[in-house]
């Protein structure tokens, strides 16, 4: 893999462990303020419907500047929103207000940010190592988030509400650093470029080329559908942790970092070992695998360790699937419509995901009234609607036309 994208990793990762620590942050605060299954889903809602409906408009943006540029323009801009939040909170903003336009600035952001770093390895290294250096990435990814929990949490301690604001100032100062760094590093295509014009017909490349592609756009349905299921456990997993924890945030720190250090041996696994040709095959079963031991089973029981080691198990299993569809999208699209085409497949196989977890927050919060017990009964049945559409990808994999148009042993 080239030196320039290992430095990206390693100097992405490292201004992430303070957005590690500031996430952290905002939901202990949140959760303390306010103790609702409906906030906590909305704070996750605001953090992810920007960042994967833009994705559409920020693959093209990607497109058109280049992954680095995108990249740094990225790390500046989340260096603002930080400093924007620091001030609103040294002046006495309203914290819940605050924190929710700080969410939606960085989600935005991340809109671009997010679709670049997965272009990076398109642009940045051979096709060879697409499965390992995707592996890597999560692996690399999923290691600051591990951590920054266990770190949030004695910053947090140590800060207290009196001085939030100096959290903020932290993450400010790590992703103008990490900026300027990232001046530093050069690439082949990292030329100079004119502000982009982004116009119907870029934005409708990405869909023309996923409608030509029979493999791709069943994988789309397929997440599609996957991601409300996931979506509607996935806002309250943060309520749940914390109402298990109580006052015991270290419980919250652990269970999330738990989290983490599964989807690393996952990614790590996904990067390393051998895998059989039929990649869909691959896909379904570990979603299968994962919806059994991370929502079904978790929804049996009420015990705080092994509603952990569910997420846990599920965190290890679910990244083999994700890191083959992500060598898939790949190997089956050309560089120069590379972000075009993975800001699509985003704001589309990711679309249902915030709506789902806003809706989860309406169930738990007004229908279940907060009740744990409910809450995780309907883990167990998202756990049985997941394992329904892989065993509807495996028939449909399988069908002779599909078939035929997936072509070489790699789309399969």
């Amino acid at each position: 893999m080239q030196r320039t994208f290992l430095v990206l990793i390693g100097i992405q990762s490292t201004a992430a462990f303070f957005a590690a620590v500031t996430s952290f942050t905002i939901s202990a605060s949140l959760f303390v303020a306010t103790q609702s299954a409906m906030v906590m889903a909305l704070a996750v809602f605001f953090q992810l419907a920007p960042r994967i409906y833009f994705s559409f408009f920020g693959g093209v943006l990607v497109d058109r500047i280049n992954v680095l540029t995108a990249i740094r323009f990225s790390n500046f801009a989340e260096a603002g929103a930080s400093l924007a939040t620091m001030i609103a909170i040294a002046w006495g903003g309203n914290l819940t207000v605050v924190f929710w336009l700080f969410i939606l600035a960085r989600a935005v952001i991340a809109s671009v940010k997010s679709v670049a770093m997965q272009a990076s390895v398109k642009h940045l290294v051979n096709e060879s190592d697409f499965r390992r250096a995707s592996g890597l990435t999560a692996a690399v990814q999923n290691t600051v988030v591990a951590t920054g929990p266990f770190l949030g949490l004695a910053v947090y301690s140590l800060a207290g509400a009196e001085y939030l604001w100096a959290i903020f100032a932290l993450d400010a100062l790590a992703m103008s650093m990490a900026g300027l760094v990232m001046l530093t590093l050069k690439s082949k295509e990292d030329t100079a470029s004119a502000l982009p014009r982004i116009s119907l017909t870029s934005l409708r490349a990405g869909l023309d080329h996923i409608a030509g592609q029979p493999q791709l756009r069943l994988l789309l349905i397929f997440f599609a559908s996957q991601n409300f299921f996931n979506g509607l456990c996935a806002g309250l997993i943060p309520f749940l942790l914390l109402s298990l924890a109580g006052d015991n945030l270290s419980l919250f720190a652990i269970g999330t970092s738990a989290l983490s250090v599964g989807a690393i041996v996952g990614s790590l696994l996904a990067a390393m070992i051998p895998l059989p040709k039929n990649r869909v095959l691959v896909i379904c079963i570990s979603t299968i695998l994962a919806a059994g031991a991370g929502r079904f089973f978790v929804g049996l029981n009420m015990l705080p360790w092994l509603i952990v080691a569910g997420f846990t198990l599920r965190a290890v299993i679910l990244p083999v699937g994700n890191v083959v569809n992500q060598a898939i999208w790949l190997e089956a699209t050309p560089k120069d419509r590379i972000g075009q085409v993975l800001g699509t497949r985003r704001a589309i196989a990711q679309g249902s995901y915030p709506l789902a977890v806003l809706l989860s927050g309406f169930i738990a919060g007004i229908l279940l009234n907060d009740d744990i017990d409910r809450v995780l009964i309907l883990f167990a049945i998202c756990g049985v609607g997941e394992i329904l559409c892989s065993v509807w990808l495996i028939r449909k994999a399988r069908t002779p036309k599909l078939m035929k148009s997936l072509g070489r042993p790699p789309y399969v």
